[in-house]
């Protein structure tokens, strides 16, 4: 039962949507890649209270070369289906082999894949870690505070890779889509402003994000929990920023002060990417490590 309904909700986003290691394709360095990643679906699923997430996602890429096997990265994750399939082609089953020293996974095809774009699936399972790194979770500060817990994706170098399977390299510059399931007083922000959020049960719900422009994974950012907000305006893109519940006060002088560094940058630099709104995101003091995404700080 499990199964079918993880099914179901991975399946839900796919129909919204409808309409440093080199990842590589058995393909030289030196050469122009053999595979690149053109659009990511993901679908998160994190079980808070077992300390761990399933995932599911839709990779498009394009084929540049034939080879038998497809290489990518990925870190602390159990990937545990993969499939392929061309356009007006039936689903082909690859067979997964982790290659966990490398933070690599190969997926090997009887057949060779030929140039062409197709779509890989995989589903995986990966771990909430308590240390950020990938997926992590910050329990909240006192006992006496609103939320139990901030989670939340690390972002730089090599970090997406322990969050979900992908080709892991600036090289690349992919949209993606993200959805996650959270609980119905949670709030869920991404790179990107959120496209709908659908009930799943009394307990929660689905968010699902617009999809972001061109990036590198390095950039990928995602936040779930209760906050408190005070926002602006810049430009005529949303500025906000978000605060433990009861500290919104305090984020006051810092929004002020980034719309006017916005200003600034903007002037110097020229207008902004294709990013609608930006998020600062203010968590506890344990947080060692800095979120630093494109569109969510």
């Amino acid at each position: 039962m499990e199964g079918r309904r993880f099914l179901i909700l991975a399946a839900l986003l796919l129909a919204a949507t409808s309409g440093c290691l080199r990842a590589e394709l058995s393909a030289s360095t030196e050469e122009a890649p053999a595979l690149v990643p053109e659009r990511y679906l993901v679908h998160l699923e994190p079980q808070i209270g077992q300390g761990d997430y399933e995932g599911a996602e839709e990779i498009q890429v394009r084929v540049q070369s034939p080879s038998r096997s497809i290489s990518l990265n990925a870190a602390d994750l159990e990937v545990f289906q993969a499939t392929l399939q061309g356009e007006g082609l039936p689903v082909v089953d690859l067979r997964v082999t982790p290659q966990p020293e490398r933070q690599m996974l190969e997926l090997a095809a009887d057949d060779v894949v030929e140039p062409g774009t197709y779509r890989l699936g995989l589903r995986f399972r990966g771990k909430l870690h308590p240390d950020a790194r990938g997926l992590y979770l910050i329990p909240s500060p006192s006992a006496d505070a609103v939320g139990t817990a901030f989670l939340v994706s690390e972002s730089g170098p090599n970090a997406a890779r322990a969050v979900f399977p992908c080709f892991d390299d600036p090289e690349f510059r992919a949209t993606f889509q993200f959805s996650i399931r959270v609980e119905r007083s949670w709030q869920a922000v991404a790179n990107v402003p959120p496209l709908a959020e659908v009930p799943v049960d009394s307990g929660s719900k689905i968010v699902l994000f617009n999809v972001s422009p061109p990036m590198p994974t390095h950039l990928l950012g995602l936040i779930c929990g209760k906050f408190g907000s005070v926002e602006d305006e810049n430009g005529g893109n949303r500025l906000r920023f978000l605060t433990q519940p009861g500290k919104e006060a305090f984020a006051r002088y810092a929004l002020q002060t980034s719309k006017q560094l916005l200003r600034y940058f903007e002037d110097y630099f020229g207008p902004p990417p294709g990013v609608p709104a930006l998020d600062q995101v203010a968590l506890p003091e344990r947080s060692a490590r800095v979120v630093a995404g494109w569109g969510l700080v």
